[in-house]
């Protein structure tokens, strides 16, 4: 087999696309696409590597798999511990469960999976996730199950071309109908969707292009074309962009025809010393580039880097990617024997035991009650985590059937109204969701991420089932609820006559994570802390359809002057994160607005 530094070029020029993108997508908003280039290149070597030695008789499964375990495992697990260590001084115990599990699918290699469920790879908390790069992995070492068995079962190379190309393009078609259909999210870490970009590679390697007459009598050109297409595509495609999908064969293409060519100016640039070297350690500076920017975010609060910021990432992953090439994937790939198993199985047996007392060791590091930074009560009956509607307040209590719905903000509220309802003799029943309220009537186009749909379907079939028995309903949710406002038209039309509604007002919420920024209960001095304090009002159509109605309210509390310096009272956190109250919160919420509240409340019990 013939090798190529102008490939490990190539890898070169796919990390510092991804590495600029991690710094700041504002300079190359389409950076990203480095990850299909390296896809690209990855379908082109190890077919090449597989069908030269099933040709010679010389391939062997097992030793496959070998091989790819010795390049790629070690060094990963190693970053994972470290990943793991450091998480545990470093993140706050609300977000180690979180973390904990993307550890462990990470270390299984099916950690795209796990976070497809999770918000959206360009989201803000995605930003201070250390092993969300991982998918990449994931999606790679799932490919090489089945890429060998494919080649080795079809040994007709007409028939592999065809079916090869067949099998891309329906794959293309399934990435983009899923991508036009809103689940951009779940398809960027999906396998299906990105195996076209290693299938193109693969056809690379089987279509005699490199011989074509064509092909190298233009070589210059062929390499040019692929790098300007590359280009384009790092500064036109972005964030906002219909991707992966068809789009995604854009620059695996422009990728394809830098492959292809060879012996020329460009070619001879990419197979630069400087470029071979940086290719050569590619995997390291993945490897670490990303978990190096996500702690600096977690830890700051910070999502664009400062200069002396941006000197210490580039720094740190230079340092920390040299020690993990030359100390990790080196001495593993020359190890062979005991020399490669006995360390294997250490590495092994320290991660398995990192994620097992992880959440042990974050909670005797970082002392924090947990009343404080995550919501305590009203879990079961909220989100993905529903089990079913929950009872809260003063449970002997048989008079008026009053229900409280919404979205996470009405989760922080099921403490302050326990309170409230146990001090006024009151009792509620509660089922609230993240993100969509839990409103009738919303629609899959409101809902347009497929999973949230079905989760709100499941807790809405609860909900509607309580309506008609309820008296009095209290719907509280963020924002200003415009997106709300044709399901709660729907609610209000509907209300029998001895039937209310209270909506509650929202409220503020703050700029960054308290929680991260003063890492104590009590204000801490010595941390520079300027929050802003922002606070959405009602929708003016929401309360006129309010004002319209006799039997609807709005309860507008988020004036109290206990959120004047959020997100502390009395300098102590009421914040568990930047929009939702902790159980102080709630409760100091409930202590000044009590008599605002229970008015309103009363008045309905009387009446109806």
């Amino acid at each position: 087999m013939e090798f190529r530094n102008d490939i490990q070029g190539l890898r070169a020029i796919a990390v510092l696309l991804v590495f600029t993108f991690h710094l700041s997508p504002q300079i190359l908003p389409g950076g990203f696409i480095g990850v299909d280039i390296f896809f690209v290149i990855s379908g082109y070597l190890i077919s090449s590597i597989v069908l030269h030695k099933i040709d010679n008789n010389k391939f062997s499964l097992l030793d496959f798999y070998y091989g790819r375990i010795k390049r790629i495992v070690p060094a990963y697990l190693v970053l994972l511990i470290a990943l793991a260590a450091i998480s545990a001084f470093i993140f706050v115990p609300s977000d180690i469960a979180g973390l904990r599990k993307g550890l462990f699918w990470s270390a299984i290699f099916n950690s795209n999976n796990y976070f497809a469920t999770l918000d959206n790879y360009f989201g803000a908390s995605s930003n201070e996730n250390p092993i969300l790069h991982t998918w990449t992995l994931a999606v790679e070492m799932q490919f090489y199950l089945f890429l060998p068995i494919l080649l080795l079962f079809i040994k007709n190379k007409k028939i592999l071309i065809l079916t090869l190309t067949i099998i891309t393009l329906i794959f293309l078609g399934y990435g983009t109908f899923e991508v036009l259909s809103n689940n951009k999210g779940s398809m960027y870490y999906s396998l299906l969707a990105r195996s076209p970009e290693f299938f193109i590679g693969v056809l690379a390697t089987l279509l005699p292009l490199r011989n074509n007459s064509f092909v190298k009598s233009n070589s210059l050109w062929v390499s040019l074309i692929g790098i300007l297409i590359i280009g384009a595509s790092s500064f036109l495609i972005n964030e906002t962009s219909f991707f992966p999908g068809s789009l995604a064969a854009i620059p695996c293409i422009g990728t394809v025809l830098i492959l292809i060519s060879s012996n020329n100016r460009i070619n001879s640039i990419l197979a630069n010393k400087s470029f071979v070297f940086l290719g050569e350690v590619s995997y390291s500076v993945y490897l670490w580039h990303w978990p190096i920017m996500a702690f600096i975010r977690y830890y700051y609060g910070i999502n664009d880097f400062n200069t002396i910021q941006i000197f210490l990432v580039i720094s740190l992953t230079i340092l920390l990617s040299l020690l993990s090439y030359f100390l990790i994937e080196r001495t593993f790939r020359n190890a062979t024997g005991a020399k490669f198993y006995l360390p294997f199985a250490y590495i092994s047996f320290t991660i398995v035991a990192l994620i097992n007392y992880i959440p042990w060791m974050n909670k005797k590091l970082i002392k924090l009650p947990i009343e404080y930074i995550a919501p305590t009560i009203g879990l079961e009956s909220h989100g993905k985590t529903f089990k079913s509607v929950e009872t809260y307040g003063d449970t002997s209590y048989t008079g008026k059937k009053i229900l409280l719905i919404g979205d996470s903000h009405a989760l922080g509220m099921k403490n302050y109204l326990d309170i409230l309802g146990k001090k006024n003799s009151f009792s509620f029943k509660t089922a609230t969701n993240d993100r969509y309220p839990t409103l009738p009537g919303l629609t899959q186009e409101t809902i347009k991420e497929h999973r949230y749909y079905i989760q709100y379907q499941d807790l809405i079939n609860e909900v509607n089932k309580i309506i008609p028995k309820t008296d009095i309903i209290i719907l509280q949710f963020s924002g200003s609820g415009e997106l709300w406002i044709p399901a709660i038209k729907n609610l209000i039309d509907g209300l029998k006559s001895n039937q209310s509604l209270i909506v509650l007002s929202d409220y503020p919420s703050v700029n960054k994570n308290p929680v991260r920024e003063n890492r104590g209960v009590v204000k801490n001095p010595n941390r520079n802390q300027n929050y802003e304090i922002s606070f959405k009002t009602m929708s003016p159509q929401i309360l006129k359809i309010i004002n319209a109605n006799s039997n609807c309210y709005y309860l507008n509390l988020g004036k109290s002057r206990v959120f004047e310096n959020a997100p502390f009272y009395r300098d102590t956190l009421m914040y568990y994160d930047k929009g939702h109250l902790n159980a102080y919160g709630s409760r100091v919420y409930a202590e000044n607005t009590e008599n605002e509240f229970m008015e309103t409340l009363n008045t309905l019990i009387e009446r109806n």
